[in-house]
């Protein structure tokens, strides 16, 4: 890319702004600690940071890398001083920049190695395999304004030198989220996000959103299954994050985005306030001097919502009712972002 710029000679000095996109995107701690913990910090357009103090201090790395959008990071553990480095915000916000593919560092961020991917614009996750430092795993949720196919979960099993798309959806469906089995890591789970930022909104679902969702590998990324029973349903099924948990076998934790179902609630509820305070009007009078009662009868309405329960899985319950009253804002849930459990998942 240096070599192929016409503004190879140019000399460049920042002018700002200093208060937009300094937005902390990921961490990374290499393990088991040296005399101090090192910490290496992701931002969304502000580059990669070192600390070798704990926090203390902050050095920046990466300085005269092509792009200063990163969008994840993974240090091997089988050896501290490679750090993997997926560019590209992931979050899709108005100042959101597109990366450059994938870095590979093997002397603890000092230098980087251009590993490929350059086509995916935004990586979400990296992962490496706890016992096989060649073996990785990349999230890539594609470019932010437009469909492309580079956007799915990639693998390579030669260090970075060739890479295969191991989960594809489709064109507008990207990765957003990685996570192995600490038990099993051949065991994988993923997320998908349908998502494309138009010039008028943020992403969001739509009635024919279908890809969204939590998918499962148990051949180390060479087959997948959706495992979507319990959530919401595709078009109610926003960004979700996953995590595992060591202390607990065969689980996963699944960070639903179901904002969606929040505004139905909220407009239906509006409409029954509405409704509810057309019948304290006193009677109006007909063409024809019949006294009228001021309300109409309203059609039945299947209101689902979504609720945890005491049990291992989450309950999706559908209320039948009259217009009045609804549900109230409890039986959904008091935040927009829901978090749901799965147990058991082997």
């Amino acid at each position: 890319m240096r070599a192929d710029t016409p503004h190879a000679e140019r000399t460049w000095r920042f002018i700002g702004p200093t208060n937009v996109s300094g937005r902390v995107v990921d961490m990374a701690i290499p393990t088991p600690r040296g005399e101090h913990y090192t910490l290496y910090v992701a931002t969304a357009t502000g580059g990669l940071w070192r600390s070798r103090n704990e926090g203390t201090t902050f050095e920046p790395l990466f300085e005269d890398g092509p792009t200063g959008s990163i969008g994840a990071l993974a240090v091997d553990p089988a050896d501290s001083e490679r750090l993997w480095m997926g560019t590209g915000e992931a979050n899709i916000f108005r100042s959101s920049m597109a990366g450059t593919g994938v870095y590979l560092s093997e002397d603890g961020g000092t230098t980087f190695t251009h590993m490929g991917l350059e086509d995916t614009h935004t990586i979400a996750r990296v992962c490496v395999h706890p016992t096989d430092p060649n073996t990785v795993y990349v999230a890539a949720s594609g470019h932010e304004w437009t469909d492309n196919p580079e956007r799915g979960v990639y693998r390579t099993r030669d260090g970075g030198q060739t890479w295969k798309l191991v989960l594809f959806v489709d064109a507008g469906t990207g990765a957003i989220d990685l996570a192995l089995d600490p038990q099993d890591p051949n065991r994988i789970y993923a997320a998908t996000w349908e998502r494309r930022r138009d010039r008028w909104n943020d992403p969001r679902t739509y009635p024919t959103t279908r890809g969204n969702g939590i998918w499962r590998s148990e051949d180390g990324g060479d087959s997948w299954d959706p495992i979507n029973e319990g959530l919401p349903l595709p078009e109610h099924r926003g960004r979700i994050g996953l995590a595992t948990t060591p202390s607990l076998a065969g689980s996963l934790y699944a960070f639903v985005d179901n904002y969606e179902l929040v505004e139905l609630e909220a407009r239906r509820m509006k409409k029954a306030r509405r409704m509810k305070k057309a019948r304290r009007m006193p009677a109006a009078r007909t063409p024809t001097g019949a006294r009228s009662s001021g309300r109409s009868r309203e059609p039945r309405s299947i209101v689902p919502w979504i609720t945890a329960t005491p049990g291992n899985r989450p309950a999706r319950r559908t209320v039948t009712c009259e217009a009045s009253p609804l549900p109230t804002a409890g039986s959904l849930g008091r935040c927009a972002r829901t978090l749901w459990t799965r147990t058991r998942c082997s």
